[in-house]
C-alpha cells in the first residue's frame, strides 16, 4: 500500500495541529500554576498527567493517521507544531493570562483588606479589652496576696502549711 504525497502533507498538517494543541494543554497547566501555588510534589503530579496525556494523545494520533506507523515528518510536524504554538498565541495566552490572573489578586486583595479592615480593629479591640482585664485580674491578685499576708501576720488567719 503506497502512502501518496496528499496523505503525506495532510498528516504532517494534522501533526502540526496535534503538537500545537499539546502546547495548549502544558499552558492550560502553567496557568493554573500561576493562579494556585502549588507544592513541587503537586508539580510533579501535573507533569506526570500531562507526560501520561501526550503520549497516549501521541499514540493515539499516529495510529489513526498513520496506520501505526511512526514517520520523522510526523514527529518533526508535533515538535514544530509545538513550537510554533508557543511562540504566537501560547505567548499571547501567557501574556495575557498573567496580566488578568495579577488584576483578579489586586481585586480580591482589595476586597479582602477592605473587609479585612473591620475585622482587624474588632480584634484590636478585643486584644486591648482582654490586656486590660488580665491587668486588673494581676492587680487584684496582687492585692489579695497583700491583705492575705498582712492577715496571717497579724495573726487574724493562719496558713494551713503551719499545721
Amino acid at each position: 500500500m503506497s502512502v501518496t504525497i496528499a496523505e503525506q502533507t495532510s498528516a504532517f498538517l494534522w501533526s502540526l495541529a496535534m503538537g500545537a494543541g499539546i502546547a495548549l494543554f502544558y499552558d492550560a497547566f502553567r496557568i493554573f500554576r500561576l493562579a494556585v501555588k502549588c507544592s513541587t510534589f503537586f508539580i510533579f503530579l501535573q507533569d506526570l498527567v500531562f507526560w501520561c496525556a501526550s503520549a497516549a494523545g501521541s499514540f493515539v494520533f499516529l495510529f489513526f493517521v498513520n496506520a501505526g506507523q511512526p514517520r520523522w515528518f510526523l514527529f518533526a510536524g508535533g515538535i514544530l507544531g509545538a513550537i510554533l504554538y508557543s511562540q504566537t498565541a501560547g505567548a499571547l495566552l501567557m501574556g495575557s493570562a498573567r496580566a488578568i490572573i495579577a488584576f483578579l489578586r489586586r481585586v480580591f486583595g482589595a476586597v479582602g483588606r477592605f473587609f479585612a479592615r473591620p475585622l482587624h480593629a474588632l480584634a484590636q479591640r478585643r486584644q486591648l479589652r482582654a490586656a486590660a482585664r488580665a491587668r486588673r485580674r494581676k492587680k487584684s491578685y496582687k492585692t489579695f496576696v497583700k491583705h492575705f499576708s498582712n492577715a496571717q501576720k497579724a495573726g487574724i488567719m493562719k496558713d494551713k502549711r503551719e499545721d
